[in-house]
């Protein structure tokens, strides 16, 4: 039997998701007519990713319980809105001959246009791992005992200003390249977009029917910091930019 080395790197993810796993998401799920991101994608030779960031900016400034963080306020926790939206994205990486995903965060996307939103994902995904500007802090705790990484990020989970810092405020994840539907990933964020396929679909237009594209897009939240009814509002309203085509 093979065997394959628990390295530093999976165990960070593990001790990760031990902690992120003790934050009860919920999740609820949109389907969205997306011919006219299609439209946009194409003619600008974009993925759909900056496109939908920005328009994830665009329901926070109208629902900004959707950048929250919950932490402490020296004692007691509290939830707190950040004014820039930052959001950590989740991509693959190679790095001593080990694939994983990791996920730097796209800061103030609120204040960038989509071609610099796309440039900066551009750039991040071809800059090896171990490259990245801000990878010193990883390294230095891909090297910590399991029992300090878990510790350690408990830590920073209590502290609004370190979480942002390390984290962002908001979780990105596309799985829709590879057929997934609706996922519900597993993030320390108390807010989590998860992008699914798009696939054309049969759908009603002015009472006829036609083939026209669908994206699967999933929201999970933390119900400490958001109710069910304020997550539907806030899917409904990034179902409401994309499919009018106001995303930029």
């Amino acid at each position: 039997m093979k065997k394959i080395n628990y390295s530093p790197v999976r165990r960070s993810i593990g001790q990760y998701v031990r902690v992120a796993g003790s934050i009860h998401h919920i999740a609820v799920n949109v389907e969205i007519r997306a011919s006219r991101i299609q439209e946009y994608c194409a003619q600008n030779n974009i993925t759909v990713t900056p496109v939908l960031m920005k328009a994830i900016a665009a329901v926070v400034k109208k629902y900004p319980m959707a950048n929250g963080i919950l932490a402490r306020d020296i004692v007691r926790k509290k939830i707190f809105l950040p004014e820039d939206v930052d959001i950590s994205l989740a991509m693959e990486k190679d790095y001593k001959d080990e694939r994983f995903v990791t996920t730097p965060v796209i800061r103030g996307v609120q204040a960038k246009s989509i071609r610099e939103l796309s440039g900066e994902i551009d750039t991040l995904s071809a800059t090896p791992f171990n490259k990245r500007p801000d990878i010193k802090p990883v390294l230095l705790f891909n090297l910590l005992p399991d029992f300090l990484k878990y510790i350690t990020l408990k830590c920073i989970c209590q502290s609004p200003h370190l979480f942002k810092q390390f984290f962002g405020t908001i979780g990105f994840s596309n799985l829709g390249k590879f057929g997934i539907v609706d996922f519900f990933p597993v993030w320390l964020n108390s807010t989590v977009f998860a992008v699914g396929s798009m696939e054309d679909r049969p759908v009603v237009d002015n009472g006829r029917v036609v083939v026209a594209p669908v994206l699967h897009m999933s929201f999970c939240f933390n119900h400490c910091v958001l109710d069910g009814a304020m997550a539907g509002r806030v899917l409904l309203e990034l179902k409401r930019i994309v499919e009018e085509g106001s995303f930029s």
